[in-house]
Protein backbone atom coordinates (compact mmCIF):
# COMPACT_ATOMS: atom_id res chain seq x y z
CA UNK A 1 0.00 0.00 0.00
CA UNK A 2 1.72 3.28 -1.44
CA UNK A 3 3.73 5.46 1.42
CA UNK A 4 0.61 5.54 3.79
CA UNK A 5 1.85 5.31 7.31
CA UNK A 6 0.37 2.71 9.42
CA UNK A 7 -1.04 5.96 11.47
CA UNK A 8 -3.18 6.93 8.40
CA UNK A 9 -4.43 3.48 7.72
CA UNK A 10 -6.24 3.37 10.91
CA UNK A 11 -7.30 6.41 10.44
CA UNK A 12 -8.91 6.32 6.78
CA UNK A 13 -10.64 2.61 8.33
CA UNK A 14 -12.29 4.29 10.89
CA UNK A 15 -12.86 7.63 9.27
CA UNK A 16 -14.83 4.79 6.26
CA UNK A 17 -16.71 2.51 8.82
CA UNK A 18 -20.33 2.75 8.43
CA UNK A 19 -19.87 5.26 5.35
CA UNK A 20 -21.35 4.64 2.11
CA UNK A 21 -18.90 3.36 -1.35
CA UNK A 22 -18.80 6.95 -2.66
CA UNK A 23 -18.07 8.61 0.94
CA UNK A 24 -15.06 5.68 0.58
CA UNK A 25 -14.19 6.42 -2.18
CA UNK A 26 -13.31 9.88 -1.83
CA UNK A 27 -11.51 9.39 1.62
CA UNK A 28 -9.50 6.76 0.16
CA UNK A 29 -9.06 9.15 -2.93
CA UNK A 30 -7.39 11.76 -0.59
CA UNK A 31 -4.79 9.52 -0.10
CA UNK A 32 -4.08 8.46 -3.38
CA UNK A 33 -3.93 11.69 -4.67
CA UNK A 34 -1.72 13.11 -2.50
CA UNK A 35 0.93 10.12 -3.15
CA UNK A 36 1.10 10.76 -6.81
CA UNK A 37 4.30 11.29 -8.36
CA UNK A 38 2.36 13.02 -11.62
CA UNK A 39 2.80 16.90 -12.11
CA UNK A 40 -1.33 16.89 -12.03
CA UNK A 41 -2.70 19.70 -9.82
CA UNK A 42 -4.66 18.19 -7.23
CA UNK A 43 -7.91 20.11 -7.76
CA UNK A 44 -8.63 18.32 -10.86
CA UNK A 45 -9.75 15.42 -8.96
CA UNK A 46 -13.17 16.79 -9.85
CA UNK A 47 -12.76 16.53 -13.89
CA UNK A 48 -10.95 12.53 -13.71
CA UNK A 49 -13.19 10.31 -15.78
CA UNK A 50 -14.72 7.09 -12.95
CA UNK A 51 -11.93 4.86 -14.21
CA UNK A 52 -8.98 7.10 -13.95
CA UNK A 53 -10.19 7.65 -10.27
CA UNK A 54 -10.58 3.70 -10.20
CA UNK A 55 -7.16 3.39 -12.09
CA UNK A 56 -5.49 5.61 -9.34
CA UNK A 57 -7.39 3.50 -6.43
CA UNK A 58 -5.91 -0.03 -7.56
CA UNK A 59 -2.61 1.08 -8.07
CA UNK A 60 -2.30 2.69 -4.80
CA UNK A 61 -3.91 0.18 -2.77
CA UNK A 62 -3.44 -3.01 -4.88
CA UNK A 63 0.20 -4.22 -5.53
CA UNK A 64 1.28 -4.57 -8.69
CA UNK A 65 0.03 -7.87 -10.80
CA UNK A 66 -1.66 -8.52 -7.41
CA UNK A 67 -5.05 -11.24 -7.75
CA UNK A 68 -8.28 -9.81 -6.19
CA UNK A 69 -10.28 -12.47 -4.56
CA UNK A 70 -14.38 -12.29 -4.68
CA UNK A 71 -17.16 -14.60 -4.29
CA UNK A 72 -19.86 -14.67 -6.84
CA UNK A 73 -23.20 -17.02 -5.70
CA UNK A 74 -24.87 -18.31 -9.11
CA UNK A 75 -27.93 -16.84 -10.32
CA UNK A 76 -29.34 -20.19 -10.75
CA UNK A 77 -28.46 -22.63 -8.32
CA UNK A 78 -27.22 -20.22 -5.61
CA UNK A 79 -23.69 -22.19 -5.96
CA UNK A 80 -20.95 -20.12 -4.49
CA UNK A 81 -17.88 -19.63 -6.82
CA UNK A 82 -14.73 -17.96 -5.92
CA UNK A 83 -13.61 -15.13 -8.66
CA UNK A 84 -9.99 -14.39 -9.01
CA UNK A 85 -8.98 -11.20 -10.85
CA UNK A 86 -5.74 -9.63 -11.77
CA UNK A 87 -5.64 -6.06 -10.67
CA UNK A 88 -3.70 -4.53 -13.46
CA UNK A 89 -6.27 -5.87 -15.93
CA UNK A 90 -8.72 -3.82 -14.67
CA UNK A 91 -6.86 -0.90 -15.47
CA UNK A 92 -7.53 1.19 -18.66
CA UNK A 93 -6.80 4.39 -20.13
CA UNK A 94 -9.66 6.85 -19.90
CA UNK A 95 -10.44 9.56 -22.42
CA UNK A 96 -12.79 12.23 -20.90
CA UNK A 97 -13.69 14.03 -24.56
CA UNK A 98 -15.74 15.48 -25.61
CA UNK A 99 -16.58 13.45 -29.20
CA UNK A 100 -19.73 13.65 -30.93
CA UNK A 101 -22.24 10.85 -31.27
CA UNK A 102 -24.55 11.13 -34.52
CA UNK A 103 -27.55 9.08 -34.95
CA UNK A 104 -30.68 9.78 -36.93
CA UNK A 105 -30.55 13.46 -37.22
CA UNK A 106 -29.41 14.13 -33.95
CA UNK A 107 -26.14 15.66 -33.23
CA UNK A 108 -24.64 15.18 -29.59
CA UNK A 109 -21.86 16.21 -28.03
CA UNK A 110 -21.08 14.02 -24.53
CA UNK A 111 -18.27 13.67 -22.23
CA UNK A 112 -16.91 10.69 -19.61
CA UNK A 113 -18.69 10.44 -16.38
CA UNK A 114 -16.49 12.47 -13.94
CA UNK A 115 -15.51 12.18 -10.07
CA UNK A 116 -17.59 15.48 -9.95
CA UNK A 117 -20.96 14.10 -11.81
CA UNK A 118 -20.71 11.27 -8.95
CA UNK A 119 -20.84 13.41 -6.02
CA UNK A 120 -23.21 15.95 -7.25
CA UNK A 121 -26.30 13.16 -8.40
CA UNK A 122 -28.53 12.17 -5.79
CA UNK A 123 -27.90 9.13 -3.53
CA UNK A 124 -30.37 6.22 -3.39
CA UNK A 125 -31.86 7.32 -6.86
CA UNK A 126 -33.31 4.01 -8.87
CA UNK A 127 -31.12 3.35 -11.92
CA UNK A 128 -33.14 5.14 -14.61
CA UNK A 129 -32.72 8.52 -12.25
CA UNK A 130 -28.88 8.12 -11.99
CA UNK A 131 -28.70 7.72 -15.58
CA UNK A 132 -30.88 10.67 -16.36
CA UNK A 133 -28.88 12.83 -13.77
CA UNK A 134 -25.89 11.50 -15.31
CA UNK A 135 -26.59 12.06 -18.97
CA UNK A 136 -28.13 15.93 -17.96
CA UNK A 137 -24.37 16.46 -16.98
CA UNK A 138 -22.28 14.66 -19.48
CA UNK A 139 -24.43 15.68 -22.75
CA UNK A 140 -22.65 19.21 -23.62
CA UNK A 141 -24.90 19.69 -26.41
CA UNK A 142 -27.83 17.80 -27.80
CA UNK A 143 -29.33 18.90 -31.01
CA UNK A 144 -31.52 17.87 -33.88
CA UNK A 145 -31.76 19.33 -37.63
CA UNK A 146 -29.64 21.93 -35.90
CA UNK A 147 -32.32 23.59 -32.79
CA UNK A 148 -31.41 22.09 -29.42
CA UNK A 149 -32.73 19.34 -27.62
CA UNK A 150 -32.71 18.97 -24.22
CA UNK A 151 -30.95 15.79 -22.71
CA UNK A 152 -34.27 14.06 -20.71
CA UNK A 153 -36.05 14.67 -24.06
CA UNK A 154 -33.88 12.78 -26.12
CA UNK A 155 -35.46 9.50 -28.15
CA UNK A 156 -34.06 5.96 -27.15
CA UNK A 157 -31.90 4.85 -29.36
CA UNK A 158 -30.19 8.17 -28.78
CA UNK A 159 -29.57 7.22 -25.09
CA UNK A 160 -28.54 4.12 -25.90
CA UNK A 161 -25.83 5.57 -28.32
CA UNK A 162 -24.79 7.75 -25.45
CA UNK A 163 -24.44 5.00 -23.14
CA UNK A 164 -22.77 2.91 -25.31
CA UNK A 165 -20.16 5.91 -26.33
CA UNK A 166 -19.64 6.74 -22.34
CA UNK A 167 -18.58 2.93 -21.94
CA UNK A 168 -16.17 2.99 -24.84
CA UNK A 169 -14.88 6.79 -23.38
CA UNK A 170 -14.03 5.24 -19.60
CA UNK A 171 -13.81 0.85 -20.26
CA UNK A 172 -12.28 1.42 -16.37
CA UNK A 173 -15.85 2.63 -15.63
CA UNK A 174 -18.20 -0.05 -15.73
CA UNK A 175 -16.30 -3.29 -15.28
CA UNK A 176 -17.75 -6.69 -15.94
CA UNK A 177 -16.60 -10.48 -16.08
CA UNK A 178 -18.37 -13.43 -17.36
CA UNK A 179 -19.16 -16.40 -14.79
CA UNK A 180 -19.59 -19.40 -15.73
CA UNK A 181 -20.87 -21.93 -12.81
CA UNK A 182 -19.23 -25.28 -12.55
CA UNK A 183 -22.04 -26.72 -10.77
CA UNK A 184 -24.71 -26.19 -12.97
CA UNK A 185 -23.35 -24.37 -15.95
CA UNK A 186 -25.05 -21.45 -15.64
CA UNK A 187 -23.31 -18.29 -17.67
CA UNK A 188 -23.95 -14.63 -15.87
CA UNK A 189 -22.26 -11.53 -15.30
CA UNK A 190 -20.98 -9.72 -12.44
CA UNK A 191 -20.15 -5.70 -12.23
CA UNK A 192 -16.60 -5.57 -10.28
CA UNK A 193 -16.30 -2.09 -8.06
CA UNK A 194 -12.46 -1.28 -7.83
CA UNK A 195 -13.44 1.16 -4.73
CA UNK A 196 -14.63 -1.89 -2.65
CA UNK A 197 -11.05 -3.99 -3.90
CA UNK A 198 -9.55 -1.00 -2.38
CA UNK A 199 -11.19 -0.79 0.44
CA UNK A 200 -11.00 -4.51 0.86
CA UNK A 201 -6.89 -3.83 0.95
CA UNK A 202 -6.82 -1.20 3.50
CA UNK A 203 -9.36 -3.00 6.26
CA UNK A 204 -7.48 -6.03 5.88
CA UNK A 205 -4.01 -3.83 6.83
CA UNK A 206 -6.09 -1.99 9.24
CA UNK A 207 -6.93 -5.24 11.08
CA UNK A 208 -3.53 -6.20 11.29
CA UNK A 209 -2.06 -2.96 12.18
CA UNK A 210 -4.76 -3.63 14.97
CA UNK A 211 -3.76 -7.11 15.84
CA UNK A 212 0.23 -6.13 15.89
CA UNK A 213 -0.68 -3.07 18.69
CA UNK A 214 -2.87 -5.14 20.76
CA UNK A 215 0.06 -7.82 21.11
CA UNK A 216 2.45 -5.87 21.42
CA UNK A 217 0.99 -3.09 24.09
CA UNK A 218 -0.13 -6.34 25.84
CA UNK A 219 3.37 -7.52 26.27
CA UNK A 220 5.27 -4.21 26.19
CA UNK A 221 3.20 -1.72 27.64
CA UNK A 222 4.08 0.39 24.92
CA UNK A 223 1.59 3.25 23.73
CA UNK A 224 -0.04 3.18 20.31
CA UNK A 225 1.67 5.33 18.83
CA UNK A 226 4.67 4.49 19.91
CA UNK A 227 4.14 1.15 17.90
CA UNK A 228 2.75 2.58 15.14
CA UNK A 229 5.99 4.54 15.03
CA UNK A 230 8.34 1.64 14.84
CA UNK A 231 8.92 0.32 11.06
CA UNK A 232 7.59 -2.65 9.77
CA UNK A 233 10.65 -4.42 10.43
CA UNK A 234 11.26 -4.01 14.07
CA UNK A 235 7.57 -4.12 14.54
CA UNK A 236 7.56 -7.47 13.33
CA UNK A 237 10.81 -8.53 14.67
CA UNK A 238 9.73 -7.57 18.67
CA UNK A 239 6.44 -9.57 17.51
CA UNK A 240 8.68 -12.70 16.50
CA UNK A 241 10.09 -12.44 19.86
CA UNK A 242 6.79 -13.64 21.45
CA UNK A 243 6.27 -16.29 19.52
CA UNK A 244 6.83 -19.54 21.87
Amino acid sequence: MSQLTPATVLELWEAGLGSSPAARADLLLVSAVADRRDDRPADDVEDWPVGTRDRALLEHYCPRRAVLDAVADCPACGSALDVAVDAQALVAESSPGPVTVDVDGHRVVVRAVTVGDLRAVPAGGSPEALRDALLERCVVRATYDGSEVPPDQLPPAVVERIESTLDELDPTGDLEVVLTCEDCGERWSETLDPVRFAWAALESSARRLATDVHTLARAYGWREQDILALSAFRRHLYLSALEP
